[in-house]
């Protein structure tokens, strides 16, 4: 019984053992062991189980090797392994079944220059693995200097200690520096400040061997420094975290050019409280005042929340302005902000004269603009457009600018029509409009019964000194038009291309001003007018009308 017992024991897995392993081997390159299963006495035993082949002593993941084999009934495992972490007493363990062996030390030493690596405070260097390092950073105070590393590493993270490398760090705050340092030993330690607080990171790159590849930090959140400024902004202008300008007048802490201001119109007004770099605090409770130049509405201070107060104000004259902010609790004050108030169109005074023509007269359009003070506004645009009827804007009235007195002055004209109507005119001015109308007649019915139509007649020096002969088209056609004396000898003749003033379908009009076609006065009398219309042998319009001159 005791011999059986003996058999069985010394049958039995005891532990593992490893061939030797020569030094140096090299990370990331595979090398052949051999691993027993071995019984108490030493002697390989068969062995059916699984066991597991790692590094000890590693506390994170990732280092090669850590495999499962197989023996099969087999006294040993023979196989290819890969060592990922450098160093000078490396072992192998294999664990199975409660059993363990380990290996002889050797040597690892570091595979070829690959990357760069930056380890943050609170990560730790994880040499071995592809990562490099374990941990989440520690947030950093903007401001405040901190110390992180720098390594340069073989594809497994191990350093290489054998090139000191210049390398370039830069990051993803825009206000914070861009350094140049050189590695000592494949290692370099930095000493840096984020301004801007959010969440930033490093690239660090190689100068001297452009083949290294560079590296991208993990995240590291940068929370802001003690609250000790005010920053206003106005509408048009941006937070600028981290700013470095130091000059006020280029209105450090903020971007942008503040939009224009209109007179007795409100606008919003930012003020945050911001640490020593312009980064918005979370600071709450303390009462905040604004005041500013002429014409500020001083309005109620605000308690900060979160690091902001709000206000609405305006300004009631124009001009170049400034405003201001205060920390009533902590005497803090901002820098002057400047901003310019315009005054914009709220009323019209508007005069239409006269308020009814007829085809081919002229109404004048009188306009004076005001503001919300009701006081005129100089050099404002005014638009006019025509937005029901025929009529139209003579051209170089369409947009003109006020005088001094805020007044200005459009024309309005139709040059045909074929029924009375009522025209409706927009005049506008900033973003303040106003519709007028003018009403348009025919001054005789019998004109769309093709009849000619003289007014006023007569003429000259009794009433103006021009008359207007309206009549009407059933289409485009060239126009023949002649005045003759009374002994029949022509004093004026004008043709009149088909689509022209007077050559169109509609109502159409001409004027004479009693002058020949030398320009000279006509005599007083009577004269004869004929006007045909005509296209190719058709002949559409042909009348005579007589009309008196009288100077």
């Amino acid at each position: 019984m005791i011999h059986l017992l003996t058999f069985l024991l010394i049958g039995q897995l005891d532990h593992f053992g490893f061939d030797n392993i020569t030094s140096p081997k090299t990370a990331g390159v595979y090398f052949q062991i051999t691993v027993y299963a071995l019984n108490s006495a030493g002697q390989p035993v068969p062995y059916n189980g699984s066991a597991r082949i790692y590094i000890p002593n590693i506390s994170y993941p990732g280092v090669s090797p850590d495999t499962t084999v197989y023996f099969n009934g087999n006294s040993s495992w023979q196989g290819n392994i890969m060592v990922s972490i450098a160093g000078d007493n490396i072992t192998l363990k294999c664990e199975g079944e409660g059993k363990v062996g380990t290996s002889n030390p050797f040597q690892v030493i570091p595979n070829s220059p690959y990357r760069l690596l930056a380890i943050l405070p609170g990560q730790n260097y994880a040499p071995g693995s592809q990562s490099g390092r374990t941990g989440t950073p520690s947030s950093q105070q903007a401001g405040s200097f901190f110390d992180f590393t720098i390594y340069l590493t073989d594809r497994w993270s191990n350093r290489i200690t054998s090139t000191d490398d210049s390398v370039l760090c830069s990051s993803s705050d825009g206000f914070s520096p861009i350094k140049g340092l050189r590695l000592n030993n494949g290692i370099a330690n930095i000493n840096y400040a984020f301004r801007t607080a959010t969440t930033q990171k490093f690239f660090i790159h190689d100068v001297t061997n452009s083949s290294i590849k560079p590296d991208t930090s993990s995240n590291l959140y940068v929370y802001p420094g003690p609250y000790n400024r005010l920053l206003v902004l106005l509408p048009g202008e941006n937070h600028l975290p981290g700013d470095t300008t130091s000059n006020t007048a280029y209105t450090p802490g903020k971007s942008g050019i503040p939009s224009e201001q209109y007179v007795l119109e409100d606008f919003n007004i930012m003020v945050y409280a911001t640490d020593s770099m312009w980064n918005k605090t979370g600071v709450s409770g303390y009462s905040i005042g604004l005041s500013g130049s002429s014409g500020f509405s001083n309005p109620s201070p605000q308690n900060l929340q979160n690091g902001v107060a709000q206000f609405t104000a305006n300004f009631s004259t124009s001009g170049e302005k400034f405003l201001i902010a205060r920390d009533l609790n902590n005497n803090f004050i901002s820098y002057d902000n400047f901003l310019r108030v315009v005054a914009r169109a709220s009323n019209f005074d508007i005069v239409v004269n006269p308020d009814t023509i007829s085809p081919g007269e002229i109404a004048h359009l009188n306009v004076t603009v005001y503001d919300r003070n009701n006081d005129p506004i100089g050099g404002k645009w005014v638009n006019f457009s025509v937005v029901g009827g025929h009529g139209y804007i003579i051209p170089q009235y369409d947009t003109v600018q006020t005088n001094n007195q805020g007044f200005c002055q459009s024309q309005f004209t139709i040059t045909s029509g074929y029924f009375n109507e009522l025209d409706s005119i927009e005049i506008k001015a900033d973003n303040y409009a106003e519709t007028t109308t003018v009403y348009v007649i025919i001054p005789d019915s019998s004109v769309m019964e093709g009849n000619i139509v003289a007014y006023p007649n007569p003429f000259g020096k009794i009433n103006q000194p021009y008359t207007r002969f309206v009549y009407f088209l059933q289409q485009n056609c060239n126009i023949i038009f002649s005045i003759y004396d009374a002994f029949g000898n022509c004093v004026h003749h004008e043709e009149i291309p088909a689509g022209q003033n007077g050559a169109r379908m509609g109502i159409n009009h001409l004027i004479w001003d009693g002058k020949n076609d030398k320009g000279h006065k006509v005599a007083s009398g009577v004269y004869y007018v004929l006007i045909k219309g005509y296209f190719h042998t058709n002949v559409f319009l042909e009348k005579r009308i007589m009309v008196g001159v009288i100077w």
